[in-house]
């Protein structure tokens, strides 16, 4: 069984294959592509936006470390039309993230306890 992360890795250079094919099937019919128009200002923040949401419906992986990549990724995205000084809001964004995992870590079922009693009870 495949994780997700092969299976979007896998549709990812599936596609990637596929607009190479298409694009070329456009050149032999007389089109012509101007690839400087599929970059935009930020084009780069994409590869710390995408594994973000990828983690973000994986099992097994943090949550808030999901959350934490799209926040900086969008930040600096926005920051590439809006010009704000995004280096200046790192540490306290940086503080916050600790905190609220911190506080989030205190939901957890950490107690073996409390899993040993559940499985006598449950037997």
């Amino acid at each position: 069984m495949k994780t997700t992360r092969k299976k979007i890795g896998a549709i990812m250079v599936g596609l990637i294959v596929i607009l190479v094919g298409i694009g070329y099937a456009a050149k032999i019919m007389g089109y012509e592509f101007d690839l400087s128009s599929l970059f935009f200002d930020g084009w780069w923040t994409v590869f710390i936006i995408v594994p973000g949401v990828i983690k973000l419906f994986e099992k097994d992986s943090s949550k808030i470390f999901a959350v934490v990549l799209i926040a900086v990724g969008v930040a600096l995205l926005v920051g590439q039309y809006i010009h704000l000084n995004i280096g200046s809001w790192i540490a306290p964004v940086a503080i916050i993230a600790v905190g609220v995992s911190i506080a989030a870590g205190a939901f957890k079922d950490k107690d073996d306890d409390s899993n040993v009693k559940k499985a006598i009870v449950n037997q």
